[in-house]
C-alpha cells in the first residue's frame, strides 16, 4: 500500500515520524486517570442512588406488612361477627314479612 502509515493512537502522533513525544505518553496517561476518575464518581453516584432506592423499598415495604396485618384484622373481625349480621338480617326479615301481613 503506497503511503501507508503505522496506527498510532492521535495521541501518540509526533513530530517526527517513528518517534513518540514523552509529553504526549503523558497527555494519554493525564487523559485516562481523568476517564478512570469520572468512572469512579459515576460508580459512586449509582452505589447511592442504588443505596437510597434500597431504603424506599424497605420502607415500602414494612408499610405493605403493616397494611396486610391490618387487612388480616379486618378480616378476622369480619368473619367473627357474621354470626351477628345473619341474625340481623333473619331478624329484619321476619319483621318486614310480619309488616306486609
Amino acid at each position: 500500500m503506497q503511503g501507508a502509515q503505522e496506527f498510532l493512537p492521535y495521541c501518540y502522533e509526533a513530530k517526527e515520524p517513528g518517534r513518540r513525544e514523552e509529553n504526549s505518553d503523558s497527555a494519554y496517561a493525564a487523559a485516562l486517570q481523568d476517564r478512570l476518575n469520572k468512572v469512579r464518581a459515576e460508580v459512586e453516584l449509582q452505589a447511592k442512588v442504588a443505596q437510597s432506592l434500597k431504603r424506599d423499598l424497605d420502607e415500602v415495604d414494612s408499610q405493605a406488612k403493616q397494611k396486610h396485618e391490618e387487612l388480616r384484622e379486618l378480616r378476622h373481625a369480619w368473619a367473627k361477627e357474621q354470626i351477628s349480621r345473619e341474625a340481623l338480617l333473619r331478624e329484619t326479615g321476619e319483621t318486614e314479612r310480619s309488616l306486609a301481613l
